[in-house]
């Protein structure tokens, strides 16, 4: 097996390991059930750990498969820690040395180290002001998406932190580090997107979008998209291909523009930037089909 088709293979894999871990996590509203347990520091997570552990062992699937994408260790130890297997999870960053991932493991490795004695304070860390955690994450339960925005909405809220917890200029190691974070922040975000549209889930796919492109309804979306894929079998994963950070067309409250491609007959693909819209990440100017 070539390097080509070994890649391809392992990002199939790995397109599976971020459906199964999406379906491994659930809002605290909806998630009934003695196999849902709450998310360590997540409370307004739960978690299915067997589905989890499944996405854990399709990332290392994955990786045994082709080493040529360092990064995919990167999502396994942030699940792992997500899961509060400190042990695994220092051990998955642990072995991101070497890699353009190797000061977020440093750093992962630390957080895990105080999670596991007990000592972390997220809130200091993400240097967000007093009263943040008596005020909520952004999530809103009464949100008939709640199990989405809860999740974006925590991550924008701890990327509002970061902006407005410093102050002065920024070292040249902790620019790379944000860049890195927001890089990673849409490229979860825009696969989200794009596996919603994978499950033909237009209603929840439509909540995602910016309020500059709401007017597209899910049926909308539903045309678009599924007309990508006529006469063949339609697709069932995906892969984030290419994240731009620097783009000239970006807009100030855009994290990143995203290519994420469709393992189909044709290899098609959907492009999107990746937002800021109050309190949650959001999508838009989205393209369906390669350029």
């Amino acid at each position: 097996m070539n390097d080509e088709i070994r890649y391809k293979a392992a990002s199939a894999v790995v397109s599976l390991a971020h459906r199964t871990e999406s379906a491994g996590r659930k809002d605290a509203g909806s998630a009934k059930g003695a196999s849902w347990v709450e998310m360590p520091y997540n409370p307004h997570s739960r978690m299915s750990p067997a589905k989890l552990r499944e996405a854990v062992a399709y990332y290392e699937i994955a990786e045994s498969i082709s080493r040529d994408a360092a990064g995919w260790g990167y999502p396994r130890a942030l699940l792992l820690e997500s899961m509060g297997a400190w042990d695994e999870a220092i051990s998955a960053f642990e072995s991101l040395a070497g890699t353009v991932y190797e000061q977020a493991g440093r750093l992962g490795v630390q957080r895990c180290a105080q999670k596991r004695a007990g000592s972390y304070d997220e809130f200091a860390e993400l240097g967000l002001p007093d009263g943040f955690a008596a005020t909520g994450d952004g999530a809103e339960a009464a949100d008939e998406d709640a199990e989405i925005d809860a999740k974006l909405a925590r991550i924008a809220a701890a990327e509002s932190g970061r902006t407005k917890g410093g102050k002065g200029a920024k070292s040249a190691s902790t620019e790379a580090g944000d860049d890195e974070a927001n890089r990673e922040r849409a490229s979860e975000t825009a696969l989200a997107f794009v596996n919603l549209l994978l499950d033909r889930d237009y209603r929840k796919a439509h909540a995602m979008l910016h309020p500059w492109d709401a007017g597209m309804t899910p049926d909308e979306i539903k045309e678009e998209f599924e007309a990508l894929f006529e006469g063949e079998d339609f697709p069932e994963s995906a892969s984030v291909f290419d994240v731009q950070t620097d783009m000239p067309q970006l807009e100030p409250d855009d994290l990143a523009w995203v290519y994420v491609t469709i393992d189909s007959e044709n290899q098609e693909a959907v492009s999107l930037h990746v937002a800021r819209d109050k309190k949650r990440l959001v999508v838009r100017s989205v393209e369906f089909g390669r350029p």
